[in-house]
């Protein structure tokens, strides 16, 4: 019986510590996510920048 405890406190602690070490990676990943995302909509502001520029030399009939 107490043997049977022994392993069931053991279980709960890995289990304990999973958790936290995924609670751990999940805030990191979520840290990245939002990283990527700011990244994302700077990339798309220079696509739309740079495609308002090319309109508007084609406008101009310059090279």
């Amino acid at each position: 019986m107490v043997e049977d405890l022994q392993a069931l406190e053991d279980r709960l602690k890995a289990v304990a510590s999973l958790v936290d070490r995924l609670r751990s990676e999940n805030q990191s990943l979520r840290a990245s996510l939002t990283l990527s995302e700011v990244t994302v909509a700077a990339l798309r502001q220079q696509i739309e920048d740079a495609g308002q520029r090319i309109e508007a030399l084609l406008k101009s009939g310059q090279p």
